[in-house]
Order: C-alpha cells, then sequence, then structure tokens
C-alpha cells in the first residue's frame, strides 16, 4: 500500500549522514563456493550492495533483529519458499544438500557472499524446467487419454497444506499429474475443447519456459536479498535499479495505460492497486486482488493468455496509444472457471484526475429534505517540489478541501461526507492538516521513532473550517495516512465512521540511495491519539457496511513479519462529543431497521456466503462431472440472489444464467465513470447523515422548549 511521507530529520537527526554511505568491499576470508551447478553468478556490485544493506539495516531499522544463527535458519527456509511457495519443485534432497548453508547465510552476506543464493536459484530453475518438460511431454502424449474422472481431491494451497518436500521424483509426478487435470478441468468447464486447451497449455508452458531462462541476475539478486530485509517486516525492501522508482510497475502517470499497478504472484499477474483517476478507477469493475490472465487489443483482438508470462511483457500488451482498447480477462480467485471481460480505454491520468471532487444530494426524512455535501478523497497529495520553491498555490489535498467546504456552506449543506475509500495514503502532513479543517487545535497523530522517542503531531490551522455534522466513508482498501484521519475524526467524537476495517498499515518509511539501487526501510510507527496503534488493526468503522471485498485476504495483518500491535500513552484530549452516544445508538438503530429498504446489502451478504462456500476450498475434485455439479449448482444459487435482488428493486428477473451472463459482460463493456447516484454505499451514508440532522434538529428543539 502507498506510506505515508514524513520529514525524518527529527527522528534520526544524529544518523542521517550514514544513510548515504556506500560500503566498499572488504579483505574477503578464505570460505569458498563450488560452482558446478551455477550459470548465473553475482556481480561485484551485488556484493558490495548485500554489504550495505546489512549495515544499514543492522543501524536503522525500526525491527532490531538479531543476525545468528536462528535467524539465518528462517532465511533458508524462506528463500526456498520464496523460489517455490506451492512446493511444486524442489526435492527433499536439495534441501538437505543446500543445508549446510543454513546456519550461515547471513553472516555470509554481511560479508558480501551471495553465491549460495544464487545457487539455490540455480537448483530451482532445472526442477522447475522438470516440472515444465512434464507437463509438455503429457501434452504431447495426447490429453484424450488422461482420466478426468479421478476420485482424488487437488490440494490448491500447497504452501498451507503440505510442510514437507518430495522425496522422489516419482511422488512428485503424481502431483504434476494432478496439477495439469485440475487445469485441463477448469478449462473444459469454461467450454474450451480438449485441442484448445493442449494449444493454450502449450503456449502457457513455453511462457514459462521463455521466462525461466531470461531471468538476470538483478532478478535473482533482489529475490534473495528480500529474503533477509523481508525479515524486518514486509515494507522493508532493496528494490533493483529497474525498479528503483517504484517496487511495482504501475500503468499510469508516466505513460499510457489503464492506471492499475500489478505483481507476480506465482505464474499469475495480479492486481496490487487501483490508481486514483485511471481508467481503471473510473470504470469502477477491477479489483484489487483480481488475477488478469488474458489480454487482447481492441474490441475483437484475440485473447492472449498471459498465465507464466514475464510481468513485464504483460504490461507492454496492456500499454498502448490514448484512446485505444484493451480487453482484460479477469477472474476474481484461483477456483473461478469463467473470466469475466472487462474493456478499457487506455489513457493517461492527468495530476486533476486525483483531485477532491464533491456532490450534493437532497435526502429527505419525515417531509423535511436535507442536503449533503460529498467530498471524494483519492489520495493524499501535496506538491513538494512547489513547497520546497515556495512557490504561491501549492497543490494540495487540504487546499482543495478548504475551497470545496467554502462552496458547500454556501449552499447551506446539512452535513459532510469524506469519502476515503480506497485511499492508499499520501502525504502525512495533509492528513493532519486535512484533520485541522474538522476538529479544534490538538494532536492528530503520534509518532515513535527508530529510537522509541514519540513525537506529537497536530495542524498548523488557527481555527477549524466546519463545525457541522459529519461522515467518514472508509474500507479495507483506506490506509496509512486514510487511517490517520479517520482515526482523529473517531477518536475527538468529531463525525460518524462507516464501512469496512481499514488495511492496518501504521509504520513510516525511507529510500536509501545504495551504489546500485534502493532500499526502502521502515524507521518509525504511527499511533492514534487515543494512544492505540493501527498497525495490523486498521480503523474499526462505527457502523460496518458488508462488502465484497474478502477482509481476511487483505491488509496489513496478512503480511509475513508485519510489525505487531501495540500501544503507547494516550494524549489528553478535549473532545467535541459531535458523535454522542444517544446519537450514535440512534443512528445504529435506524440502519438495523432499515434494512428492507436496502436490499443491496443483503444481496452483497448472500454472495459473500455464496463465493465463500464455492471459491474458497483448500481442495477441488479431480472429477470432471463432480466440478460440473458444484458449477451447477453455484449457477443456480448466484441466478436465484440476482433475482431475489432484482424483484426487490422492481427489476425484471433473468430468465436464465446465460442471461445473467450476457448482462454481466454488457454491463462491465457499457460502465464508462463512476455515478454516485448508483453507489449504495454513499446511498446508505447520505441516510445515516440525514438523520444524525435530523437526529440533532429534534433535540435542539426539544431543548429549546424545555
Amino acid at each position: 500500500m502507498m506510506g505515508v511521507a514524513i520529514n525524518i530529520s527529527m527522528l534520526c537527526r544524529k544518523k542521517r549522514n550514514l544513510l548515504y554511505l556506500v560500503f566498499c568491499l572488504f579483505h574477503i576470508d578464505s570460505f569458498s563456493f563450488k560452482n558446478t551447478i551455477t550459470d548465473i553468478k553475482p556481480r561485484l556490485n551485488q556484493s558490495v550492495t548485500s554489504i550495505s544493506v546489512a549495515n544499514i539495516l543492522s543501524r536503522y531499522a525500526y525491527r532490531k533483529i538479531p543476525f545468528n544463527s536462528l535467524i539465518s535458519k528462517k532465511m533458508y527456509q524462506e528463500y526456498f519458499n520464496a523460489l517455490d511457495p506451492q512446493k511444486l519443485f524442489f526435492l527433499q534432497s536439495d534441501w538437505v544438500e543446500f543445508k549446510k548453508y543454513e546456519r550461515q547465510l547471513i553472516d555470509l552476506l554481511k560479508k558480501g557472499y551471495i553465491d549460495v543464493g544464487f545457487q539455490i536459484f540455480s537448483r530451482y530453475r532445472k526442477r522447475h524446467k522438470d516440472f515444465i518438460d512434464y507437463q509438455l511431454a503429457m501434452i504431447d502424449a495426447g490429453l484424450e487419454k488422461l482420466n478426468l474422472e479421478d476420485s482424488e481431491h487437488f490440494i490448491l494451497d500447497r504452501k498451507i497444506d503440505i510442510a514437507d518436500r518430495f522425496v522422489s521424483q516419482e511422488e512428485q509426478q503424481i502431483i504434476w499429474l494432478q496439477y495439469l487435470k485440475h487445469h485441463i478441468i477448469s478449462m473444459k468447464l469454461n467450454h474450451k475443447s480438449l485441442q484448445d486447451i493442449a494449444g493454450i497449455l502449450k503456449k502457457r508452458y513455453k511462457n514459462q519456459l521463455s521466462r525461466l531462462n531470461q531471468v538476470t541476475e538483478d532478478e535473482i539478486f533482489q529475490t534473495y536479498i528480500n529474503t533477509f530485509t523481508s525479515l524486518h517486516d514486509p515494507h522493508t525492501q532493496y528494490l533493483t535499479p529497474t525498479n528503483a522508482k517504484s517496487f511495482d510497475i504501475e500503468m499510469s502517470l508516466s505513460f499510457e495505460g489503464i492506471g492499475a499497478a500489478l505483481r507476480e504472484e506465482n505464474d499469475y499477474i495480479k492486481v496490487h492497486k487501483i490508481i486514483p483517476g485511471g481508467p481503471a478507477a473510473k470504470k469502477n469493475v477491477l479489483k484489487v486482488g483480481d488475477f488478469i490472465i488474458g489480454v487482447g487489443s481492441g474490441y475483437k483482438g484475440k485473447m492472449e493468455d498471459i498465465i507464466g508470462m514475464r510481468l513485464d511483457h504483460v504490461v507492454k500488451l496492456i500499454r498502448g496509444a490514448k484512446g485505444s482498447v484493451v480487453r482484460l480477462s479477469v477472474i476474481s480467485n484461483l477456483q473461478q472457471t469463467k473470466p469475466n471481460i472487462y474493456m478499457f480505454k487506455r489513457d493517461k491520468i492527468k495530476l486533476e484526475e486525483q483531485e477532491a471532487k464533491y456532490d450534493i444530494v437532497s435526502p429527505s426524512i419525515q417531509g423535511k429534505s436535507y442536503k449533503i455535501g460529498v467530498i471524494r478523497i483519492p489520495t493524499f497529495y501535496l506538491d513538494f517540489k512547489a513547497l520546497q520553491e515556495k512557490k504561491d498555490n501549492v497543490k494540495s489535498t487540504t487546499k482543495d478541501v478548504e475551497k470545496i467546504i467554502v462552496k458547500l456552506k454556501k449552499e447551506a449543506v446539512d452535513g459532510i461526507i469524506i469519502d476515503i475509500r480506497n485511499n492508499a495514503g499520501g502525504s502525512l502532513q495533509e492528513a493532519i492538516q486535512l484533520t485541522g479543517l474538522f476538529i479544534p487545535n490538538g494532536p492528530a497523530v503520534a509518532v515513535k521513532s527508530l529510537d522509541r522517542v514519540i513525537y506529537h503531531y497536530q495542524n498548523s490551522q488557527s481555527q477549524h473550517l466546519y463545525l457541522g455534522p459529519m461522515l467518514v466513508m472508509v474500507n479495507g482498501l483506506s490506509a496509512s495516512a486514510s487511517e490517520i484521519f479517520s482515526a482523529a475524526i473517531q477518536d475527538y467524537r468529531r463525525g460518524l465512521i462507516v464501512g469496512q476495517n481499514t488495511y492496518g498499515k501504521g509504520t513510516v518509511q525511507i529510500l536509501n540511495p545504495l551504489r546500485e539501487g534502493q532500499l526502502k526501510f521502515t524507521i518509525a510507527k504511527f499511533y492514534r491519539v487515543s494512544g492505540e496503534s493501527t498497525q495490523c488493526r486498521g480503523v474499526f468503522p462505527d457502523i460496518e457496511f458488508p462488502d465484497l471485498y474478502h477482509q481476511e485476504a487483505i491488509g496489513e495483518k496478512t503480511l509475513p513479519h508485519a510489525l505487531p500491535y501495540d500501544t503507547i500513552s494516550p494524549i489528553t484530549l478535549n473532545y467535541t462529543d459531535d458523535l454522542t452516544q444517544d446519537s450514535l445508538q440512534y443512528l445504529k438503530f435506524q440502519f438495523e431497521n432499515n434494512q428492507h429498504n436496502q436490499p443491496y446489502f443483503d444481496y452483497i451478504r448472500a454472495m459473500n456466503t455464496l463465493n465463500h462456500t464455492f471459491f474458497f476450498k483448500k481442495t477441488v475434485s479431480l472429477s470432471f462431472m463432480a466440478r460440473q455439479k458444484e458449477l451447477q449448482q453455484f449457477r443456480i444459487k448466484h441466478l436465484k440472489i440476482e433475482n431475489d435482488y432484482r424483484v426487490k428493486t422492481g427489476k425484471s428477473i433473468f430468465k436464465s444464467y446465460e442471461a445473467l451472463e450476457k448482462y454481466i459482460e454488457y454491463r462491465s463493456e457499457k460502465k464508462s465513470k463512476y455515478q454516485i447516484e448508483e453507489d449504495e454505499y454513499v446511498k446508505k451514508s447520505v441516510f445515516l447523515l440525514s438523520h444524525l440532522v435530523h437526529f440533532k434538529h429534534n433535540n435542539i428543539e426539544k431543548t429549546s422548549q424545555n
């Protein structure tokens, strides 16, 4: 997720100069490696870099880990898992052969010895090639010869269910055959012939082989050194020169694309982030966590299978001239058999697309009309360059929201909603300053430095601009600076927080240039004014909305070696009490008793239950007929849920699942931009805020009458 930008001079003033040292390679002792199986060797600069990384992290990483034999054993285990997370390739004999180095890896890395990482990779590449050769041989032998009615089940996530490596190649090939059958059955369920499946799989495995042969020493080194850095925390990473500006490939801002950031996950391309203002964000169909399995050019160009393809090659397929069309074949989970096809017009993301924007809606309660302003903030932005150059009219989130509030006050709105859903963060300074528009002078966040000194940050606003009722919308992708803002609003009891539990990123990183590449590492944690950390916990909404995002699969808590949740002493606050316990209980009552008027949430809950039942199993049958029966059951239940929702909303029902599929495809093609009137979560937020306004007005009237 996007981090927060912070001035760290006060955090490590005495040590700052050391952060930029380049360590020279010193005398190497007599330890030597046999390179008989290594076909790619580390460069001298990479040995120097490994020394630099180890030295910097030993001094300045927020989490200090002992560089001992136990941590070295952990690194040994995690490097094998990083290369082969599904335990498909390495044999037990490989693990044993290199085990003599397991207690020495970190000591060797500190001295610039990284050859063993390259040796283990060389063995991985050989084993992976054996796997590809096996799959291609089985395809060439004829898929029609395979038994697709086995009583066996295939384990989908072997990294969880099986700890041991294969003892023999015979044992290994049993699982390899199950792997092949699983993919054949999945494609047959999508109405593909065995001939088509053979062609798709051959191309897929040849892509994998080509990718395997093109791996560079930079990629090997990055994987190896990041096995070490990640032991500190998941946001501490070495970036190669190619990836120094960003650890994921951004299809936005610097070139024309769809506005999404992608990552590789095993052989799949996974959506890591949706960029505010881009085509993907505007169309609002592609989600974080989705897997892209195919790319097609134009309205009717052939859809190219990209499973096993290098990420940079995939990006080249997705990029294109502004205004041209690209189609993506997307699945939301690896068990989904029929992909969704999404169509996008490539574009450049303009700065103004990421600006705060607003709408005004006019709900009515018991015959009384209200005006509610809805401000959407995609990111916490600040033009640092213009700020440093002391230019006038520096572009920032706070200044833009301030202008919007002035307009909304002229419109005499009764309440304001701040929508920071999917806002991954940005400038810490802006989160603090924005808080100052709504709460009295006082701290907005506390930061604990790497020296464990705690600093309190507060806004510089002379007075808050808006005193009226407010509500903040968050979800599982609201992170970092978004969590600082929403937590402050909640802790000061200034407004209602609704949506889903936020991401839970409560750490601060800096980038440190190296002789080759850069090192990004964690130097601080931030805390709510209540003293609680947002780390791994996030901000819990006052009223929770159901959502199709799977909360258990996203968030800081799902990342290995994430820093723990903890607390510091709370800050003494002057509570605003704009959201009293009485008003909160009233709103919860209204929310719970208005569900029959908002069938969309019932629909979301039903779809979540259905998806969990069918798509989040640890194993799948290797019987085509059994899988076909399961798929038919899913379609029957899915159609019923969709039709129940349509009946409740006064729409005509679908007479068949095929009709539903055509509608879903049509809707994804025609949906071109975000429409506030179609956003059920905004509708529900408007409902709640207007009731809060109504509640306050009635209480004021009762008080004045008394």
